[in-house]
């Protein structure tokens, strides 16, 4: 089964749409593999692309991983053949590319971090994956309840931190 096919059939789309179709729903789909501190309406495309990537990273960083015989648990999360939790959603809501803000009713499924890093924007991250960095994964974050929340995804570990 294919990315596609398979986020159709999570996002309970008619099974023959086109990719014109599902586009032209807008920033209305959210990754439901990710957690809620990280998840965010996107395009269809945009959809599509952030399942590759996510394939592709995992892909990259297991390899890493068995060069440096690292034992750092490291977990897919957005497996689209072996599905453990459901993969995508069509909210039925509908955001404007060029708005920044979210249509009301959207933090059902999308959790916003209120930080002081996460509401200045910030176009940088400072806080790096310690788990990543012991097999040489690069992942930083722009704050710490990112950064919780990528250790309890991908790696099973679990930690409170709250942001400041």
């Amino acid at each position: 089964m294919s990315i596609a096919e398979a986020l159709i059939a999570a996002t309970e789309l008619p099974p023959d749409s086109t990719m014109d179709d599902a586009n032209s729903l807008g920033m209305s789909f959210v990754c439901m593999c990710c957690l809620p501190e990280v998840r965010m309406l996107m395009t269809w495309f945009d959809l599509i692309k952030h399942f590759n990537d996510e394939y592709c990273i995992f892909e990259i960083t297991e390899r890493a991983k068995e060069l440096r015989k690292s034992d750092v648990t490291l977990i897919f999360d957005h497996d689209v053949v072996e599905q453990t939790k459901p993969l995508a959603i069509h909210t039925g809501l509908r955001r404007d590319s060029n708005d920044k803000s979210d249509p009301p009713g959207v933090d059902k499924w999308v959790k916003k971090c209120s930080c002081a890093d996460c509401a200045a924007g910030l176009l940088f991250s400072n806080h790096q994956c310690e788990q990543c960095a012991l097999y040489g994964s690069d992942q930083f974050f722009f704050c710490l309840g990112k950064l919780d929340a990528h250790l309890r995804a991908r790696h099973a570990y679990i930690r409170e931190v709250k942001c400041e």
